[in-house]
């Protein structure tokens, strides 16, 4: 015969529900409190950073041209808000050219007029140039030719 099996500890497993729920709403409590920011939508280059050329920015990158695949683009992906550029995300895989690329970027003077964050997204296009020199070209999106 077979005794109908019985919970050893019921009050510690009930407890330990109790506790996993307390737990779970304490979670969701503090996210509920941490700040956000709505990315208001994506931004040409030219709009979210007026003062920048796309060629200066293409010098200041060049030296990344040695640790960068040859002929390859990078696609970066950043955000502005107001005066601040953060969350530059250059997609690559070689550690020393997505270092280079973020700290050029990062040290953009960008505005995008207003205290939205703004989604900006630009193309670093690494070439041979003549007489095997090397280049880097910059593209944005409203200005497919780059500079």
């Amino acid at each position: 015969m077979n005794p109908i099996a019985s919970p050893r500890h019921p009050f510690k497993a009930v407890l330990a529900v109790v506790a996993m729920a307390a737990a779970v709403h304490g979670v969701c409590a503090r996210a509920a409190d941490l700040p956000s920011v709505n990315v208001a939508g994506q931004l040409p280059f030219h709009v979210a950073c007026p003062d920048v050329d796309p060629a200066d920015l293409a010098d200041e990158l060049a030296p990344a041209w040695n640790d960068a695949p040859r002929s390859s683009t990078v696609t970066v992906r950043f955000k502005v808000q107001g005066g601040h550029v953060y969350d530059v995300v250059p997609d690559t895989d070689s550690a020393h050219t997505f270092h280079q690329i973020r700290h050029a970027v990062h040290g953009l003077s960008c505005n995008a007029g207003d205290d939205q964050a703004h989604a900006v997204r630009l193309e670093v296009r690494f070439v041979d140039g003549a007489a095997h020199s090397r280049m880097a070209r910059v593209v944005v999106a409203d200005d497919p030719d780059g500079r």
